[in-house]
């Protein structure tokens, strides 16, 4: 694999036929690379191995991870090497980070991943990236988790997929003999109750933010559960919930592909719900009629989470790099057709006529910033939402590209419009 300065890249082929390769693309751009029939560069990298005591360590440049299959495959240890060595997982912690566990109501209670012991196979061994299958039972049901860690890359991926046998009640027994509407105390409310992913963190005096539409909150919730309608707590998770220390020094951010609800508490640990069965709102029954099927992220960081990029990691996970095969490359190797600063992000590009209109939204700095576009325009003017134009901005051209510099307020919005764009 060659890049477009004629570089050789480090390749890795998995068991599919498919070829794994990092690539550098540019904002909201592309970059080419090339097949050749030359010898792949030799690559030093991520490796999975089994321990003498029977355990799995994943290493990367970025973590050293201990999974353990006797106990339900979950993760003994995450240590970041580049945050000083900082172990993230709670070691004295009664529950396990990674582990499943909810009540079964009509199983025996209290469930959970940890009591069964769990297979192990390691379906990619670096040297780019690392793919460990994890094989277990909880409660009488079959799960696979997929652990997946790359060289170079601070997230750590998993992919939960259930397969329930029959519809088994989890959460809170709703007793439907004394069940009813009108009562403002319902079963169905509390998530300590329902299937939730553990993951005690190693941060003492723990505080949370989470992000909304254009927006991220810091929590003031001494934990998240409730049981009546009257006492209804935010405990939604849209996009991610980061978990910090008293002082912002580490932190954990959780990505979910779900929308769901969290769960967390001065004496429980972060948790994604990630299945319910029973009665619900308005007396319907939310049974399970089929598997459960969730893409789950963490990132362990230094920072609180605009410090770290928390926001542009989730936007990098969820809208991942496409790839596409031509016969041809076009005239430049690399091109981007905006930049914005570290911050910023591009929430949208339309075209009307032959205007271009980007909007822009300042995930959490408040300075001034320069924009770059790889296109031409006679002029770019700040546009409102209805379609108002008001300032214009001064525009600054040098060779295959235009710029100009624009100030947001930290979660606000600009909407910028470059008049008769077009290409150099």
């Amino acid at each position: 694999m060659i890049d477009g300065s004629g570089q050789a890249v480090p390749l890795q082929f998995t068991a599919e036929n498919s070829i794994i390769f990092k690539a550098r693309v540019p904002s909201i751009g592309y970059a080419v690379y090339r097949l050749t029939d030359k010898a792949p560069l030799p690559a030093k990298g991520a490796t999975v191995s089994k321990m003498a005591d029977g355990r799995y360590q994943v290493e990367t440049d970025l973590y050293k991870l201990i999974i353990d299959p006797v106990h339900g495959g979950v993760i003994k240890s995450i240590i970041a090497k580049k945050l000083n060595n900082k172990e993230f997982v709670d070691q004295l912690n009664a529950r396990s980070f990674n582990e499943l566990r909810g009540n079964f109501y009509n199983d025996g209670g209290f469930r959970s991943s940890v009591d069964s012991a769990a297979n192990i196979e390691i379906m990619e061994n670096g040297p780019l990236r690392i793919k460990v299958l994890v094989k277990g039972r909880i409660a009488g049901n079959n799960y696979t988790q997929v652990i997946s860690l790359e060289e170079g890359q601070p997230r750590i991926d998993i992919k939960l997929n259930i397969d329930w046998k029959g519809n088994p009640g989890i959460g809170q027994d709703p007793k439907p003999a004394t069940y009813k509407i009108d009562l403002p105390t319902k079963p169905f409310y509390d998530d300590s109750y329902k299937l939730l992913a553990m993951f005690p963190l190693n941060l003492e005096q723990q505080k949370v933010y989470k992000n909304a539409p254009f927006d991220v909150t810091e929590s003031k919730l001494k934990n998240t559960f409730f049981n009546r309608w009257d006492s209804i707590k935010n405990n939604v998770i849209l996009n991610w919930v980061d978990v910090t220390d008293h002082n912002d020094q580490y932190g954990m951010a959780l990505f979910t592909d779900h929308t769901t609800s969290y769960a967390h508490g001065e004496d429980f640990p972060l948790g994604l719900n990630i299945q319910y069965s029973g009665l619900g709102l308005w007396g319907r029954n939310y049974g399970i009629n089929g598997p459960t099927q969730i893409n789950y992220a963490l990132i362990p960081h230094q920072g609180r989470w605009d410090k770290a990029g928390i926001w542009a990691a989730g936007t990098t996970w969820s809208e991942p790099l496409i790839a596409v095969v031509a016969d041809q490359h076009p005239p430049e190797m690399s091109r981007s057709l905006v930049k914005v600063p570290a911050g910023y992000e591009v929430s949208a590009i339309n075209f009307d006529g032959n205007n271009m209109l980007v909007r822009i939204f300042n995930t959490g700095t408040g300075n001034k910033e320069k924009v770059i576009f790889g296109c031409q325009a006679t002029k770019a003017v700040l546009t409102e939402l209805n379609g108002r134009e008001g300032q214009e901005l001064t525009l600054l051209k040098q060779a295959h590209q235009i710029s100009t510099i624009i100030t947001i307020p930290k979660f606000g919005l600009r909407t910028i419009k470059l008049v008769n764009a077009g290409s150099f």
